[in-house]
């Protein structure tokens, strides 16, 4: 009996030898990153696919994109990532100075002026408040739509502010919470956001800027994406607006920091 457990601890003791002295293999032990064992201990682990990725080669050097949200016009349509966009001036809008309602005692009149506004004019209500009356005279003073105070308006003098206009004197001075009421709109254009650069507009956009980030559609409403502000991009890979070309838009997109480099022709 002594002699059989002798002999079988010996032969496990070489068999034991020979397999350390083989070489071991990871494709005899690790499953195939796409085979079902594979998927299935990924989703034990937590992981999940996002998809495959196409790259699209817009990035031709190593420097790292500056990249940051902003909102595309409603009416630009559907543009691809890699377009060349153009942001509109924040002066385009049209600016409307309503009719002065008038509250309180007096029968004088405001009268604005043309233009009736000046730089930096606000969308909102202009309040110009009696302070100071007299006998045929008065003093007002005029507040913006954000509360702060614009300045001061004498009785027939002509005030030159963010809103411009002539209070002139009636038959009934003004005293007591005498005040004119000015509403003041600004058409909204769109002013800072963004769009296809196209070299013949007028509103700020055709000067290039940026460089859109990802596929969008702003069709039929404002939406936003993301947009590149710096980095280095393959001219050949981008989209540009009519009237443009990598040549038309170097310099403008080098002051922003973008710059374009040529690769092959696609």
């Amino acid at each position: 009996m002594k002699r059989l457990l002798g002999a079988a601890l010996c032969a496990a003791v070489i068999l034991g030898i020979a397999a350390l002295a083989m070489p071991l293999h990871a494709e005899a032990f690790a499953p195939a990153w796409n085979s079902p064992e594979f998927i299935a201990m990924a989703a034990l682990a937590g992981f999940s696919s996002q998809g495959s990725f196409t790259p699209d080669g817009i990035f031709a050097g190593s420097d790292d994109p500056q990249t940051r949200k902003v909102t595309l016009l409603s009416g630009a349509g559907v543009l691809l990532r890699g377009t060349v966009l153009g942001k509109i001036g924040v002066d385009a809008g049209a600016v409307t100075v309503g009719a002065a309602a008038f509250t309180g005692t007096g029968n004088g009149t405001l009268t604005p002026a043309d233009p009736a506004y000046g730089a930096g004019v606000q969308t909102g209500t202009y309040t110009s408040r009696l302070m100071e009356a007299g006998a045929n005279s008065g003093q007002f003073e005029v507040r913006r739509p954000d509360g702060t105070v614009d300045g001061y308006a004498t009785v027939g003098a002509a005030y030159d502010g963010q809103v411009k206009f002539t209070i002139a004197d009636g038959a009934t001075d003004f005293s007591g919470a005498a005040q004119f009421i000015q509403a003041v709109t600004i058409a909204d254009t769109g002013a800072t956001k963004y769009k296809k650069s196209l070299a013949a507009a007028t509103d700020g956009s055709q000067t290039p800027c940026a460089i859109l980030g990802e596929d969008c559609d702003a069709t039929s409403a404002d939406k936003d994406t993301i947009a590149h502000f710096g980095g280095v991009y393959d001219e050949n890979a981008l989209v540009y607006g009519t009237g443009h070309t990598a040549a038309t838009c170097r310099e403008a997109l080098r002051d922003v920091g973008i710059k374009l480099q040529s690769s092959t022709v696609r």
